[in-house]
C-alpha cells in the first residue's frame, strides 16, 4: 500500500498583491488621430489610486479652465462660451467633488477592476486610468534615464573597504 505523507505546513494560495498604473492621457480627435500621455503613477494600494485620479481630475480641470484670476492669464483677453459647447473642466471638477464617485473608483480598484473617467472636447478626449498590474517587489518601478549608470553590484560601494 502506497501512503503519501501530508506536509508538514500547508501554503494557502492566495491572491497575488495588485499595484496600479494610473495615467492621464490626451488624445486627439479626427482622422490620424495620436495620443499624448500628459502624467503617469505608479500607485501600491486601490486607495493611493484612487487619490492620485481624483487629483488628476482637479489638476486637469484647472489647466483646461483655469479662474480668471490665476497669475498666466490675469492680461489675457478672455472670451464668453455658450453654455452649449462642451465643457470637460467642468465635467471634470463635478466628477471630483462627488464622493459617491470617488467610493465607486475606489470600490472598482479595490475589486481588481479598472476605472476610466473620459471627457470630451472640441478637439481631444481626456482620459483618467487607472488599471491593476502584478505587483513585482523585486523589480525597480523604472527604468534608469538613458546616459545613467546602472548601480554598482553588492559589495562594490565606495563605503566598503578593500580585503586585505
Amino acid at each position: 500500500m502506497l501512503s503519501l505523507a501530508t506536509p508538514a505546513t500547508r501554503r494557502t494560495t492566495t491572491k497575488p498583491a495588485l499595484a496600479f498604473r494610473c495615467e492621464t492621457t490626451a488624445t486627439a480627435l479626427g482622422r490620424g488621430a495620436r495620443s499624448v500621455i500628459l502624467a503617469t503613477y505608479r500607485a501600491g494600494t486601490p486607495r493611493l489610486a484612487a487619490r492620485w485620479l481624483w487629483s488628476q481630475a482637479e489638476h486637469l480641470a484647472d489647466l483646461l479652465d483655469p479662474t480668471p484670476a490665476a497669475p498666466q492669464i490675469q492680461d489675457a483677453p478672455l472670451l464668453l462660451v455658450a453654455a452649449a459647447a462642451p465643457h470637460p473642466a467642468g465635467d471634470l471638477r463635478a466628477w471630483a467633488r462627488d464622493a459617491t464617485e470617488y467610493e465607486r473608483s475606489l470600490r472598482a480598484l479595490a475589486a481588481g477592476d479598472a476605472f476610466l473617467l473620459s471627457v470630451i472636447d472640441y478637439d481631444a478626449r481626456y482620459s483618467i486610468t487607472a488599471y491593476p498590474l502584478p505587483a513585482d517587489r523585486r523589480s525597480p518601478q523604472t527604468p534608469a534615464p538613458a546616459g545613467c549608470q546602472s548601480p554598482s553590484p553588492a559589495g562594490a560601494g565606495r563605503h566598503r573597504r578593500a580585503a586585505p
